[in-house]
């Protein structure tokens, strides 16, 4: 059994309290660590929910019943990284290398939301959404409690993907340290294949819905509770996923945009200007947003991005992850799929 889905390795799993205390207590907010605490506990259930009755899944799965916290890397592998910072990214990896995929740090906090990471990842890995049997989405309590049973009702579907190059290491929460090289890093939490799960769900929740705004799944407790249901009613093949257990260098880094008009645009950042947008993605993410979720000490986490940008100052120009502006324009399905086309060209 791999770590990536059953109990770590004995290596990883030493428990190592000082330097958790040190990544973890300082770096979130009381609010933020009761929070992710009661999350832990959310994903856990969730678990329990998917293993039952399902052989593949319980096989898979299990272990993570194991795991202290599913929201955190393997401790082990956390304590061996300096400087440790948890972003809002998602991450593509080829090789031992992996891609960050961010909202663009120029952008208002507001328009950060559906940017379309999530999108462009699917049709990287060429994954199969299944939107239509999510349709249509219920609007009010009596439509919602018809809605609920119908998809309880219903079989898991397999969500398949037919790019076996690339594996995600994370669909929204990545963090990221130096590693005893001296180079810039990506590891997932432990559960990320469930965190996966919930961002697919709320991808689909976005495009099904005639009625959707940016703050709908907060703000809305029928879509709530229907997009909580939908994240349960398919699962991933166990190969569409990164090894959880290791950390791999940051290779590139793509800023996205999605311009109401226009034409798709890819641009490399020079060389010279590297490390002012690594500043800009760095002290800004994931400070903008406003859920407790990601409530941090703000100068914990700017002291630490400081620090990493002084690692990787001292590099040389082509030992730093190369940064791209995406430009990605809205409207339709077409933008995204010639998107990940695309950056598919640049993902080392």
């Amino acid at each position: 059994m791999t770590a990536v889905f059953g109990t770590p390795s004995e290596e990883l799993a030493i428990n190592n309290p000082p330097a958790l205390d040190f990544v973890v207590e300082r770096l979130f907010s009381a609010e933020c660590l009761e929070y992710r605490a009661e999350f832990n506990t959310r994903l856990k259930a969730y678990v329990r929910e998917l293993i039952e009755g399902h052989p593949l899944l319980e096989a898979g799965l299990q272990g993570l019943l194991d795991v202290d916290n599913l929201a955190l890397p393997c401790p082990g592998l956390l304590g061996k990284l300096k400087h440790t910072l948890n972003i809002i990214a998602a991450s593509v990896v080829r090789g031992d290398s992996v891609s960050l995929l961010v909202a663009d740090p120029s952008l208002e906090a507001s328009k950060r939301e559906g940017t379309g990471k999530t999108a462009i990842v699917s049709k990287l890995m060429g994954i199969e959404v299944p939107y239509d049997a999510f349709k249509p989405v219920p609007t009010n309590e009596q439509e919602l409690k018809v809605a609920l049973g119908r998809l309880r009702s219903m079989e898991k579907i397999r969500v398949a993907h037919s790019n076996k190059e690339l594996k995600i290491l994370t669909s929204d929460m990545p963090f990221v340290g130096i590693n005893e090289e001296g180079v810039m890093v990506a590891c997932p939490p432990q559960g990320e294949y469930l965190v996966s799960m919930w961002d697919l769900g709320r991808h689909i929740m976005r495009v099904i819905d005639p009625n959707y705004y940016p703050g709908k799944r907060r703000k809305d407790m029928v879509f709530r509770a229907y997009q909580k249901e939908v994240s349960k009613g398919f699962y991933f093949d166990f190969d569409l996923f990164a090894d959880f257990s290791k950390a791999y260098r940051v290779t590139s880094i793509f800023m996205v945009t999605r311009p109401d008009k226009g034409e798709l645009r890819l641009d490399r950042v020079p060389a010279g200007g590297v490390l002012q947008q690594l500043r800009a993605i760095l002290e800004d993410n994931p400070l903008y947003h406003e859920s407790t979720f990601w409530r941090l000490n703000k100068d914990v986490h700017l002291e630490r991005a400081n620090r990493m940008l002084n690692f990787l100052e001292a590099l040389e120009e082509d030992s730093r992850p190369a940064i791209y502006k995406l430009a990605v324009p809205a409207g339709g399905c077409r933008p995204i799929e010639e998107a990940s086309t695309l950056i598919s060209r640049f993902i080392p």
